[in-house]
């Protein structure tokens, strides 16, 4: 009896501490677990001012509805406790692939599938801003192929004029399978006729799985996407890439084919634009020595659609090892990237997790055969979130069985070696959907499914020092000594920041009465505006790792 009433405490000293960051890895903080209900396939988003936008799916009546939360930086509920509801369509019975962003000021876009029109699969989204205001429509906006009888797994792209795109899979009774897409304005009205489509008309080739990175111009954006060729289970898979215009058009002369290594029917890649508009893209290959093998290489497609290599780097040549990248392990450096992947032994007993570190040429930084942080063990380490801290790079963790999992993060050095390792969970339950932000307000935010109770969203935080719980004083990177503008005046600015800056710099320029003229976000540390404006006087606000600061700008 007495265990039992500690475990109920336990649950009631969690539900009481769901306000804020907590810094008790046994309980975490909150986000939804209803008693008797399932929420599932969480999805998160980090918007510039240290906010994050959570997206599950919960089971209300017998079907599934989509619900979403916005958590302050830290850790407090901005919307309804628990949730708000954010659509009670239609809903298939299985649950599908579906996509949550922010867009280049702060508001979150999700797309899903749902069955609201009748039979078929359609495309919904919502957009919403901080204070869950809906930007589209209250009921979302619908899209979908006429040609299509389902369309599946959508994903979500921005380009520099912060129009939303939405690209998906669509296919019809005939198994035929193609790339769809339209693009839309800040009210929701679609820009295309009707949408786009990378279609084989002769149903041989059969494409799906795109993602969507920025242009080097306003307008465009570059796709990946995957064309299929024969029948499951022997299809081929490879990946293309084309650039596209404003009004959807194709830039390139032909696709891009991304690598001559195929990858499998299993595979999703997920893309990071370079800010110059090209895209770093890491996936799963085969291994040269051993094509039975699983590899990690990474990419880099420019805005010209050039390539590193034909095939992409390959982060490792240590023998006898399989090793596997998962979603959300890349992330951008002053001097390049960092990587991280899982390893396994070749009869995939034993997981540990390796980093590799490349700079903008593609070479590999800690030699061919990468560093270990985690050693092969029989807890199966498995990375799920990898963001630079300004201090080395934080990496999300998970390990040990089904049922009996734990969330670690540790700090890992620029030179590879490991740094600090703290828990982010301790609970042993069974986790899935594990997702980790991008460091802002010097922490990141994790979010996960938790079988504890009721498969439930659960939430925590972790500083780039290793701490927990709500901090108590942040590093101001961003003021106005470390901004400089030159020429200044001048019509055609180069605007430089210095300083221990790291992730993504959002710019807002506005005139002397505060009406905001452009927004974007920008890497590194040199930015030009590319306005035609009038002589006068203009302010730039530059908000980095949530600290912010104004310069002014003239133009005679």
């Amino acid at each position: 009896m007495k265990k039992l009433l500690l475990l109920f405490s336990g649950i009631f000293l969690s539900l009481s501490l769901s306000a804020q960051w907590t810094p008790d890895s046994t309980l975490n903080t909150l986000v939804a677990d209803a008693a008797g209900v399932e929420e599932t396939t969480p999805l998160m988003a980090a918007a510039p001012n240290g906010y994050t936008y959570i997206s599950w799916f919960k089971q209300d009546g017998g079907q599934y509805n989509l619900y979403m939360q916005l958590l302050d930086s830290v850790g407090v509920e901005k919307w309804t406790p628990g949730g708000k509801l954010i659509s009670n369509q239609p809903q298939s019975t299985a649950l599908f692939r579906y996509d949550l962003k922010t867009d280049n000021v702060g508001n979150a876009v999700v797309a899903f599938q749902d069955l609201r029109t009748g039979s078929d699969l359609t495309i919904a989204i919502y957009k919403l801003d901080k204070d869950g205001n809906h930007l589209f429509n209250q009921n979302g906006i619908v899209v979908f192929d006429s040609l299509a009888n389902s369309n599946l797994a959508p994903v979500i792209g921005f380009n520099r004029r912060n129009q939303t795109i939405v690209a998906w899979s669509a296919s019809d009774a005939s198994n035929n399978k193609w790339v769809s897409f339209q693009k839309f304005n800040a009210a929701g009205g679609p820009l295309y006729l009707g949408p786009k489509r990378i279609r084989d008309s002769s149903g041989n080739k059969k494409f799906s799985r795109p993602t969507i990175v920025p242009a080097s111009d306003t307008a465009g954006f570059v796709m990946q996407y995957v064309q299929e060729v024969g029948n499951f289970p022997g299809i081929t898979n490879t990946m293309y890439a084309q650039r596209f215009d404003d009004f959807g058009l194709p830039v390139w002369n032909s696709a891009v084919q991304v690598s001559t290594y195929t990858i499998t029917f299993f595979f999703f890649p997920t893309s990071m634009s370079d800010a110059q508009g090209g895209m770093w893209l890491p996936f799963n290959g085969p291994n040269p020595s051993n094509p039975a093998q699983t590899e990690v290489y990474l990419q880099h497609i420019d805005s010209s659609g050039n390539l590193w290599s034909a095939t992409g780097a390959r982060v490792s040549n240590t023998p006898n090892e399989l090793r596997f990248y998962y979603d959300g392990c890349l992330t951008r450096t002053t001097s390049g990237l960092m990587i991280a992947f899982q390893t396994k032994d070749l009869s995939q007993v034993s997981a540990g997790v390796a980093v590799q570190a490349f700079n903008l040429a593609g070479t590999p930084q800690y030699g061919s055969t990468a560093i270990s942080v985690l050693p092969l063990s029989s807890s199966i380490h498995q990375p799920f979130g990898f963001d630079n801290s300004g201090l080395g790079a934080i990496l999300c963790y998970q390990l040990g069985g089904f049922g009996n999992q734990e969330l670690r993060a540790m700090n890992v050095n620029y030179n590879g070696s490991a740094g600090w390792n703290r828990s982010l969970c301790d609970v042993s339950s069974n986790k899935d959907d594990m997702a980790a932000g991008e460091v802002m307000n010097a922490q990141l935010v994790t979010v996960w499914k938790d079988g504890r109770l009721d498969n439930g969203i659960y939430a925590q935080n972790i500083s780039t020092y290793g701490t927990a719980g709500v901090l108590t004083s942040l590093n101001a990177v961003v003021s106005p000594e470390t901004i400089s503008i030159q020429p200044n005046p001048g019509r055609n600015p180069e605007i430089r920041l210095s300083g221990d800056l790291y992730g993504s710099t959002l710019v807002e320029i506005s005139d002397i009465q505060g009406k905001v003229l452009k927004t974007d976000i920008f890497q590194g540390t040199t930015y030009q505006p590319e306005l035609d404006l009038q002589s006068g006087i203009y302010l730039i606000r530059l908000t980095n790792n949530g600290q912010s600061a104004t310069v002014r700008w003239m133009i005679r």
